[in-house]
């Protein structure tokens, strides 16, 4: 379940900033995302 909440939550803000803010948005998701990984690894 966790999994599939990332990808909404990074889907969501994504969309409400498609200019030069998303690059924050996704380098701010990008941490969380692979130490999730890293985990199910």
């Amino acid at each position: 379940m966790p999994e599939n909440e990332a990808p909404v939550e990074i889907k969501e803000p994504a969309e409400d900033v498609p200019t030069g803010s998303a690059s924050d948005i996704k380098i701010r998701i990008k941490p969380p995302t692979t130490s999730k990984c890293s985990k199910l690894l």
